[in-house]
């Protein structure tokens, strides 16, 4: 049963240098065009699925470039198909829309917003290639709150070349301060085929000024009321987001758009990274689909522990083997086992060295992965 559709956006008026995500020029191609085959791929799934959407997240590339007019069309068909979702997220540059704008989203039903703020440093942001001013992204926060939208999430990036812990001090004093219910916060990954990997590729961090970075994150945001739930996700009580909650406990959804990824029946696929390969499929009445995987036992069951241990609340302790001297980077409760958030920044590390001592679920455990979570 697919829970959740996350939307693909991929128009960018130019590519962030840090980005490896599949995008494409605005001036380049037909908004309405691109909406009506969005709806296209939507028709095929279902006549072949069932669904209970509870989330829709429209996500890119730059979702606020598109006017919010053009977002009608498509939500409308979705509410006629399939009802309304209780949470419906969309991507924002804090430059982009204005308080009519988000207005505008709400009364076509949005009702969280996540801004792509990134930091509050103009040196950071020039750094990151961004062309919002922090003036801007203060806005943005403002004018969303002030459109009617309380649930609003900021996106930070830490970690950056030359970012200082000073620089991230600021950066929490201004956040804590903005009507926020949520924060993202992730350490730069340098990923390759990105402009940022070929222009530091020399560029070593220091890994104590990293921690002494994720320590000021954790106490000070749990300080302003932000509880952790995810590896880089803090919310106020009754804010967590609903949509990557149900990528992490291993919900069944749907993605359409070019190069969207979507999972159902033990099955994950993505589409074509080309836009007008995505359009040509459609146009012949065909799933844009590039590469199609079906999940065998042990691959759900990695699966679930990858994922389940991104989340504070972790995976049954009695669903893995913890060899010992792994013992003292993990929380334990009477069901689950957790990584300390101490140890969060290491959580990659962790994980691979437990998936060396489990390749295969417990047998008396089922091993499908939605069963699998507590």
């Amino acid at each position: 049963m697919i829970e959740g559709i996350y939307i693909h956006i991929p128009f960018c008026r130019e590519k962030c240098p840090y980005c490896d995500f599949y995008t494409v020029k605005l001036s380049d191609h037909d908004i309405p065009e691109y909406i009506r085959y969005l709806i296209k791929e939507l028709e095929i799934y279902l006549r072949e699925y069932e669904f209970n959407i509870k989330t829709l997240y429209i996500g890119g590339g730059s979702p606020s470039i598109i006017s919010p007019r053009y977002y009608n069309t498509l939500l409308n068909y979705i509410y006629k198909e399939l009802g309304t979702p209780e949470e419906i997220s969309i991507e924002c540059n804090p430059e982009d829309y204005t308080k009519d704008d988000f207005a505008h989203l709400r009364d076509i039903g949005v009702n969280r917003i996540s801004l792509g703020i990134q930091t509050f440093s103009t040196r950071g942001l020039s750094i990151l290639g961004r062309k919002h001013t922090p003036s801007r992204a203060v806005k943005g926060v403002e004018d969303t709150f002030k459109a009617g939208i309380e649930n609003i999430n900021a996106d930070i990036i830490f970690g950056y070349p030359h970012q200082t812990v000073e620089d991230l001090e600021k950066d929490i004093d201004i956040l804590i301060a903005l009507p926020l219910k949520h924060l993202s916060a992730y350490l730069l990954t340098f990923y390759k085929d990105t402009p940022f990997f070929h222009i530091y590729k020399d560029f070593k961090r220091d890994e104590d000024e990293l921690a002494e970075m994720h320590n000021l994150l954790t106490e000070r945001l749990r300080e302003a009321g932000f509880k952790r739930y995810e590896i880089s996700n803090w919310a106020k009580e009754g804010y967590m987001c609903k949509h990557n909650l149900m990528y992490w406990t291993g919900g069944e959804f749907l993605g359409i758009g070019v190069s969207a990824w979507s999972y159902a029946d033990n099955k994950r696929w993505g589409n074509v990274r080309n836009i007008n390969t995505y359009t040509e499929k459609l146009r012949k009445g065909e799933k844009p689909v590039e590469v199609s995987v079906n999940l065998k036992r042990e691959d759900l069951f990695t699966e679930y522990i990858i994922l389940g241990l991104r989340t504070m609340r972790g995976i049954n302790k009695y669903s893995v083997f913890i060899p010992e001297h792994l013992k003292e980077f993990f929380e334990f409760s009477d069901f689950n086992i957790s990584i300390k958030e101490r140890y969060l920044l290491l959580a990659d590390e962790i994980i691979s060295e437990l998936l060396c001592y489990n390749k295969l679920p417990r047998e008396e455990l089922c091993w499908k992965l939605k069963d699998l979570h507590p």
